[in-house]
């Protein structure tokens, strides 16, 4: 059990998290795997912008339809996805992540891009995505379906200095 002075972990929706936690108290926030799932993008983000600290930052990953890989997995499956679910999942754009950080007061320091989505190959040939992504890694740092940012509030930035 490590003891972690000053650092207090919170669980629960993300909907609610902002009545849990002081405005501009966040050093850190991860969004992982959710941006997709909660819809919403501006209003997260003014949400996470208001949370952050003077010099904290949020770590954002997305899976993004610049990537022809996951608009075609998208046409595929999402039916599926409701029915099984009960919701769609919102996709967006690398310009959608830039228009709405410059909107609600964000900075892009720096962003990644990983993955090579093949719709559907890990059924088909288990193992061989991931064979893909390591030989072609420098190829998806440009054109990944996969995008992580980290984002400080404007003025706070690489990019504003």
């Amino acid at each position: 059990n490590t003891d972690l002075e000053g650092v207090t972990f919170l669980n629960g929706s993300v909907l609610d998290i902002s009545e849990k936690i002081d405005p501009a108290s966040c050093d850190l926030i991860l969004c992982i795997g959710l941006i997709g799932h909660v819809g919403g993008l501006d209003r997260m983000l003014e949400m996470f912008r208001n949370l952050l600290s003077e010099t904290g930052q949020l770590l954002l990953q997305t899976t993004l339809l610049d990537h022809v890989g996951v608009r075609a997995t998208r046409f595929f499956s999402e039916r599926r996805h409701i029915k099984k679910n009960g919701y769609a999942i919102k996709h967006y754009w690398h310009n959608d992540i830039v228009q709405a950080c410059s909107k609600h007061g964000l900075a892009i320091v720096e962003s990644r891009r990983h993955g090579f989505d093949l719709p559907f190959l890990d059924r088909v040939a288990p193992g061989f995505g991931h064979y893909l992504e390591r030989r072609f890694a420098s190829r998806a740092e440009r054109t990944g379906s996969e995008a992580i940012y980290v984002l400080a509030r404007t003025g706070n930035s690489v990019e504003d200095k």
